[in-house]
């Protein structure tokens, strides 16, 4: 694995990088930044999967103990530090955590990826 990369996305074969780290100061604090076009947009362009495809690939990292900076990924998915306190007090105020559940109990205000984030976070505790 190149030690420049945070995570690869492997796709029919092909793998790719999500996001790339910026420096060995940002390694060492465990955050990395996309770099030269590394957005979701541009993951889903050279995936040719949706854009909220290459989103879930970010967040299914993200949960799965990635070194992502959750602070850009929200930034990058429009989440603001007052919706994901929002969205955060939904997921606990509901009991049975389904996410079509969330969303509705959101009048659907939110993604649904937006929502993943959030769960993807508290799964680690991260706060904006």
């Amino acid at each position: 694995m190149n030690p420049n990369f945070s995570f690869l996305c492997v796709e029919n074969g092909t793998t790719y990088a999500l996001w790339e780290k910026q420096s060995v100061a940002e390694e060492d604090a465990g955050h990395a930044r996309p770099q030269a076009g590394k957005n979701f947009a541009t993951l889903s362009s050279e995936l040719n999967v949706a854009e909220a495809t290459a989103e879930v690939y970010g967040i299914d990292c993200l949960a799965a103990g990635a070194e992502l900076d959750h602070e850009y990924v929200a930034k990058c998915l429009k989440v603001s530090k007052e919706s994901f306190g929002v969205i955060k007090g939904e997921i606990m105020a509901n009991e049975d955590k389904k996410l079509r559940t969330v969303w509705d109990n959101l009048g659907q205000l939110y993604s649904y990826n937006q929502i993943r984030f959030v769960l993807a976070c508290l799964i680690h505790d991260y706060e904006l």
